[in-house]
């Protein structure tokens, strides 16, 4: 878990306006009370350790900000959700699996070649 940042609702706003993102950054929205939320938590925190030194790992609480979710993030339209900061203020979602995980909602492979478009 240390190589994995919880973020603020201010701490995500800096992160998604900052001009450059160097190294880059990929955060998983989250919710406490989600089942597949919990169950992907091991394998991403794997994915911090072995990735810690190319890219930026966060989490950020939805319930933190509660209904507003759908108004401060639009893109996110659920949890568990993985995304990056394409250019400033615009998140890049990886896309919803076509037979999602019924643990995690994303498979591995998925995650893991989405590292690998954010580290191109």
């Amino acid at each position: 878990m240390d190589n994995l940042k919880k973020l603020t609702l201010d701490d995500i706003g800096r992160i998604m306006y900052q001009d450059q993102q160097s190294p880059p950054s990929i955060i998983k929205f989250y919710s406490s009370r989600c089942d597949m939320c919990h169950k992907l938590a091991p394998f991403y925190e794997d994915l911090a350790d072995e990735f810690y030194e190319q890219l930026d790992f966060f989490v950020f609480d939805v319930d933190l900000i509660g209904d507003a979710l759908e108004v401060v993030f639009p893109q996110v339209n659920g949890v568990p959700t993985l995304c990056t900061v394409d250019s400033p203020g615009r998140l890049k979602i990886l896309p919803d699996p076509p037979t999602p995980s019924e643990d995690t909602w994303y498979h591995e492979d998925d995650i893991r070649n989405f590292i690998k478009e954010i580290l191109k």
